[in-house]
């Protein structure tokens, strides 16, 4: 009866050393793991941070007079696209070894590009210009800005570890003579 609560036990502790926990996709991380760009397409990335896209289009201005007033009529197309924190994205295309192209929507042309920050170590939203935080992306073949502090916006990954231990236990029966 002990040895089946030995055995029980020791399944137990092998089972509480595998563990699941997110880490920031960083240069560390890729050299650690050897994470190759063509071995990133089968990892399912997450956006640390909420990004939300806006892209404001003039309408067109419409005159016309009546009852002797002028009357003027504008309007704006306002559309955005708003990825909430630990929205799952899957990398579309690799750009070079410093920039990635991750979608977040099931039309992998609607994707944005991340890239190596300043110092070299973490990837982050990357966009063609920041100003105070807000940055102009691509999007669908357009033109949005995000929010601000998106450029702090980088990629985590769920990192499965598991430390396998073989045991090998046997007891001793004793020696008699």
């Amino acid at each position: 009866m002990n040895v089946k609560i030995f055995i029980s036990g020791l399944i137990i502790l092998m089972a509480l050393q595998s563990c699941s926990q997110r880490q920031l996709l960083t240069q560390q991380a890729i050299e650690e793991h050897h994470i190759t760009p063509e071995f990133m397409k089968h990892i399912q990335f997450y956006n640390t941070k909420d990004i939300v896209l806006t892209r404001i289009e003039e309408g067109k201005n419409e005159r016309s007079a009546q009852k002797g007033a002028l009357k003027v009529e504008a309007g704006k197309e306002i559309e955005q696209v708003i990825i909430p924190a630990k929205t799952p994205g899957k990398v579309v295309s690799i750009i070079d070894k410093q920039h990635i192209a991750v979608s977040f929507e099931p039309d992998d042309s609607k994707y944005l590009v991340f890239g190596m920050d300043r110092s070299g170590t973490t990837f982050n939203l990357h966009a063609k210009v920041w100003n105070n935080g807000k940055g102009v992306v691509e999007y669908a073949g357009e033109q949005f800005v995000t929010n601000s502090g998106a450029s702090q916006v980088g990629l985590e990954f769920k990192m499965d570890r598991k430390e396998l231990q073989q045991q090998n236990v046997r007891f001793a029966k004793g020696n008699k003579l």
